[in-house]
């Protein structure tokens, strides 16, 4: 409260004396032009700083999602199986290679469940997953999924997978 008291009273004397000098009031509208002229110019660079990290985090993005191609990626012994923590949960685990000059970190994959009675097959599920793998160029490691998929119960029901993007490391 005293503080603004304070405040108050040195405004009211800025005022008195505005009105009083024409000298003091060209000065403080000077001043106010260049104050404003100032915060205006931090508010222009702090915009033109946030819009460069953006196009460079577009390009980053844009380079993760195109640097590797779905023809340089193989994938081997993929299956869909019980993770070995928990009840029911399922992963789908296998083996990356790639023939990318470029490492591979993520692939992304969409998984169906189908169920098949006599000759007529349904989906019964399907769920969205990624798989974090740190590939280098030329190379493969084994991978799995991160997200819980749901369980292959019966002898007829089957999955399948497609890869729905790749991410570079």
């Amino acid at each position: 409260m005293f503080h603004f008291l304070i405040a108050l009273l040195v405004v009211g004397v800025i005022i008195t004396m505005m009105v009083a000098s024409p000298a003091f009031r060209n000065f403080v509208i000077a001043a106010l032009l260049l104050f404003g002229g100032g915060i205006w110019l931090l508010i222009e660079n702090a915009n033109k700083d946030a819009e460069q990290r953006k196009k460079a985090q577009q390009a980053q993005e844009y380079y993760a999602a195109t640097a590797i191609k779905e023809a340089d990626l193989t994938l081997t012994d993929v299956k869909l199986g019980p993770a070995s923590y928990g009840m029911s949960d399922f992963v789908l685990s296998g083996t990356a290679a790639t023939d990318s000059n470029n490492s591979l970190a993520t692939i992304f994959f969409q998984v169906t469940l189908t169920d098949c009675r006599e000759v007529i097959c349904r989906v019964v599920g399907q769920k969205d997953a990624s798989a974090s793998v740190s590939v280098p160029p030329k190379q493969l490691r084994s991978f799995s999924s991160y997200e819980n998929l749901p369980p292959v119960s019966t002898a007829k029901r089957s999955s399948t997978y497609r890869i729905t993007g790749l991410g570079a490391g």
